[in-house]
């Protein structure tokens, strides 16, 4: 169960108002298991649709003699799976878990200064999906996908809460440092009483030859003051563990005592499917705006007593949950039954008790009310159907943006209220009805007509008629018998699957070379974009609790790609207002698509902005982030940093000029050209002397360098469109040339000894 934040006054010691009593929170769950059976009558036959069930069936995918009655048409008949709604939730499944894996996270400030970190808080995010949920993330995230695609009601919750865990773990004490710790508790008190320090001196070594005496007198002696003692430093401890740490204590001068550590304090997702780990009132049309709804746990009586200490659940509560002094106890009993059915036309039935052996239903309801001040907000508070009290009084969920703790995926909105959404289980069980029985009656044509039966012509019958494979009829003289030649199967019958598939193709956006291919993308462009929407309220939420909870020590390990911490101060600079985007786009799954539209802006786009105001930086870290989204993050290098870095390294070869050394120079576009030529004209503005020292053959190797570099970058930028026209147009050719050589000349460029070449 979680561990809500709890805040004193707002419904902790007393029941909340304006809101649901316990009572009528029960009355709301009563009515739910009322309704359970008709959404438990859909449920089973929606998954017997997408495992594929029916009564009867053979592993080998054929029809077998079942209390020695016969199949139809005959044994060994087709008896396939045909697994369409399996088929089509799985591809949806995998198109969102991608798209979720893929998806580019953004920030943007609402403020300038929020601004300014946004950038930082995408590595946040990404350090919470990958490095603090890792697989969970995933696995939560599928679950909820297959959930709210196949299931009907289409709809599945994901919790989101933050964990505070505290744990507990034996650590050793000895006599000298609980005596320490007793006397800086005593020395606190006496700072406080004003006596002179005379007078607080004596105290205090009076305390401790108190505590020292004490200890060292017989067992069952001063029991009750070391008792007192140790309860003071250790306020979770039974006087069973007390009275063994005071044993320990004088044998061995040391003892072990349970040390309370917190073992988790982060942020939480969990998974839930509607109708079996949570229930909502069936006309409820907003999650967020829910009277009421609940979430059902199945702990053991370990797990139950635990959260007496964990949680501050009442021990009453517990005994009266789990049983006491021979009274019955509540093991196994479900608050909102569950139904099977042993046949599969057969009624439902209620699953028994056993089916939860060693378990106990407990219940947790989330409901608005007032605090005790007239502010709203959104308590919870756990019970048990039959338990008259619940497990501590209720609280605030005081989470800073306010709503319940988690989110629903709803698949389709197609009325007011939520559970109305259809899942894919039930919108193809038609088709895969109708695909199984062509389907079967296929296969049966095939075995028929590969090896069909034999007949005999003329003589009386020897025995019963068997319509089967290989059936064998007796025949009484040579030549008096032939196969069977079956009816060629019906081409309609073939035709009608065909457009069994293509209707299920066009109406479920699959790509089919019958149907327009715009339908498809449609529909898996809307998929991905409802789905990241409803990403983007779960992240929205999870950042809101990271911004109010999460530790500084773990902020503060957090690193940008050159390894420095992105927050040193810790949670303080991660506040204030943003909002989040995900992008992905269904087309960066197909190669080739994506190929297109790189051709598109690389030789269309960008050979037009003959101005140059498009900026290519963020285009291509786009680019990165939809081919590679692994690795980009670490990969791309902003401009102004990888102007550095071209700099850097072309000083570098400077430097092997000077040695006399001559630096190789690629000729593939992979260097920034103009740049590491703007290097020499930099620093020759800044010193006009600095080459006038350079023997003629360094002198030599600095000019080819540069001659070479104005060229490539000459080649690789304006170049690059006059090779698709053929020639640069005569007079604005000569006019840019005229301007750049005019430019040049001002900036101190020189054209002869050993200075720059000339830009001709």
């Amino acid at each position: 169960m979680p561990d809500f934040d709890q805040v004193a006054g707002d419904g902790i010691l007393t029941w909340p108002e304006s809101g649901l009593t316990l009572d009528e929170i029960k009355a709301e769950l009563e009515d739910l298991a009322r309704e359970s059976a008709d959404i438990w009558e859909k449920r089973i036959t929606t998954d017997n649709t997408r495992l594929a069930f029916w009564e009867n069936q053979s592993d080998d995918g054929l029809k077998h003699a079942v209390d020695e009655e016969e199949p139809e048409p005959f044994d060994g008949a087709c008896d396939q799976k045909i697994r369409l709604a399996d088929l089509l939730i799985n591809e949806d499944v995998a198109l969102l878990i991608t798209a979720a894996m893929r998806a580019r996270i953004k920030f943007s400030g609402v403020t300038e200064e929020d601004a300014r970190k946004a950038a930082k808080l995408t590595i946040l995010m990404r350090y919470v999906l990958m490095n603090i949920w890792g697989l969970t993330w995933i696995k939560e995230l599928a679950k909820v996908a297959n959930y709210y695609i196949g299931d009907t009601p289409a709809v599945a919750l994901l919790k989101i809460y933050w964990k505070r865990e505290t744990s507990l773990r034996l650590t050793n004490i000895t006599a000298e440092e609980l005596l320490e710790q007793y006397l800086q508790r005593a020395q606190q008190e006496l700072e406080q009483s004003g006596l002179d320090e005379e007078t607080k001196a004596g105290q205090l070594a009076l305390a401790a030859q108190d505590f020292l005496g004490a200890l060292q007198a017989p067992a069952a002696t001063n029991a009750e003051y070391l008792q007192s003692i140790l309860k003071e430093f250790f306020p979770h401890l039974r006087p069973r563990r007390a009275k063994q740490m005071i044993k320990q204590l004088r044998e061995t001068g040391s003892a072990e005592y349970p040390e309370p550590y917190i073992s988790a304090n982060q942020p939480m997702i969990e998974g839930k499917r509607i109708w079996e780990e949570w229930f909502i009132p069936r006309n409820t049309g907003e999650f967020q705006e829910a009277r009421v709804y609940f979430e059902s746990d199945w702990l053991t009586k370990a797990q139950l007593y635990e959260r007496i200490t964990s949680e501050g659940w009442d021990q009453d509560f517990v005994e009266a949950v789990v049983g006491k002094d021979g009274e019955q106890g509540h093991e196994g009993e479900s608050a909102v039954p569950e139904y099977t059915r042993e046949t599969l036309n057969g009624p439902l039935t209620a699953r028994d008790p056993s089916y939860y052996r060693g378990l106990y239903n407990i219940i947790t309801a989330y409901f608005r009310a007032l605090n005790d001040d007239g502010i709203p907000g959104r308590f919870y508070v756990v019970f048990h159907k039959d338990v008259k009290d619940p497990a501590k009084p209720p609280e605030l969920i005081n989470y800073v943006h306010g709503g319940y703790p988690g989110h629903v995926f709803q698949r389709e909105t197609i009325s007011g209220r939520m559970l109305d959404a259809r899942g894919l289980g039930t919108l193809a069980a038609s088709y895969q009805g109708l695909l199984k029985l062509y389907c079967d009656s296929f296969g049966d044509n095939a075995q028929l007509s590969g090896v069909p039966p034999m007949i005999t012509r003329g003589r009386a019958r020897m025995g019963a008629l068997r319509l089967r494979p290989l059936g064998e009829l007796p025949a009484k003289r040579d030549g008096d018998y032939k196969w069977l030649a079956p009816p060629q199967y019906p081409q309609t019958v073939v035709n009608m699957i065909m457009e069994i598939r293509r209707q299920v193709d066009d109406y479920f956006g699959r790509e089919n070379k019958d149907n327009p291919p715009s339908g498809p993308q449609l529909a898996r462009e809307f998929k991905v974009l409802w789905w990241l929407l409803n990403l983007r309220e779960v992240l929205g939420q999870v950042f809101k609790l990271v911004q109010q909870f999460m530790p500084d020590e773990i902020i503060q390990r957090i690193t940008n790609a050159q390894g420095q911490p992105l927050f040193a101060a810790g949670r303080e600079e991660i506040q204030g207002q943003f909002d989040l985007e995900l992008q992905f786009d269904p087309e960066d799954l197909d190669a080739e698509k994506m190929m297109k539209k790189g051709k598109m802006l690389k030789e269309l786009v960008l050979a037009m902005d003959r101005s140059q105001q498009v900026d290519s930086g963020p285009i291509v870290e786009e680019f990165l982030y939809r081919l590679v989204p692994g690795v980009a993050p670490a990969a791309f290098k902003h401009r102004d940093q990888a102007v550095r870095d071209e700099t850097q390294d072309e000083t570098a070869k400077y430097q092997q000029i000077r040695a006399g050394m001559e630096p190789p120079l690629s000729d593939d576009g992979s260097e920034d050209y103009a740049t590491r030529a703007a290097f020499y004209q930099q620093i020759q503005q800044a010193n006009p002397e600095i080459f006038n020292d350079l023997p003629p053959d360094k002198a030599a190797i600095l000019q080819s360098r540069i001659q070479r570099l104005q060229f490539l970058a000459q080649q690789y930028g304006a170049n690059a469109q006059i090779g698709r026209q053929g020639a640069p147009p005569a007079l604005e050719d000569r006019g840019q040339r005229t301007e750049v050589r005019g430019q040049q000349e001002e900036e101190g460029w020189k054209e002869e000894g050993r200075g720059l070449p000339s830009p001709n």
